[in-house]
């Protein structure tokens, strides 16, 4: 087997083999049981509560799916993973995200499944569901576990395509807060 040498010095990798994920920082584990940061009072214009970032919980069972989901959102959201829907639910009350976004197919429980039970817990909760399947629409999802959106894997190069659709969601969430006022 043939190395080939790449840009980064000392790198050498096996001709044909893609190079490595770029290294990010780790995302915050929720498998070990400990609570993220609480805001610090009251969401006051201008003060520290206020402009805290808002809470993506990420579950998909391949980890260079949340990888990549990850990275495409990390600067301007606080991001957790879990790789099933069972280790979702089990953090939510802790956690408090603002959105859930979600594999469909997945060992343990799938997402629409998933997104059933955590909005019976969490109504206001948003949910997108990012799946592989082509053959995965809103009429093949059960009805109560449909998501507010639904993406395609294969779209996942497109940075703006998840960033938008969480932007969108969170602009939708604060118009239905102001209304409720």
């Amino acid at each position: 087997m043939a190395l080939m040498d790449t840009k980064e010095k000392g790198e050498r990798r096996p001709e044909g083999q893609r190079p490595l994920m770029p290294k990010i920082p780790p995302m915050p584990s929720i498998s070990k049981g400990q609570a993220p940061p609480v805001s610090e009072g009251p969401m006051v214009p201008g003060t520290k509560a206020e402009k805290q970032k808002k809470r993506i919980l990420i579950v998909d069972d391949e980890e260079d799916y949340r990888i990549i989901m990850h990275v495409q959102l990390d600067c301007d959201y606080e991001i957790y993973s879990a790789s099933d829907g069972g280790e979702a639910l089990s953090v939510l009350e802790w956690m408090k995200p603002t959105i859930i976004i979600t594999d469909q197919m997945m060992p343990v429980m799938e997402g629409d499944r998933m997104i059933a039970e955590a909005r019976r817990r969490y109504p206001d909760l948003k949910f997108i569901i990012v799946t592989s399947n082509d053959n995965v629409t809103m009429d093949t999802l059960v009805p109560e576990g449909r998501p507010d959106k639904l993406l395609y894997k294969k779209r996942l190069p497109d940075r703006e395509v998840l960033r938008n659709a969480v932007a969108d969601l969170i602009k939708e969430g604060t118009q239905a807060d102001e209304n409720k006022i």
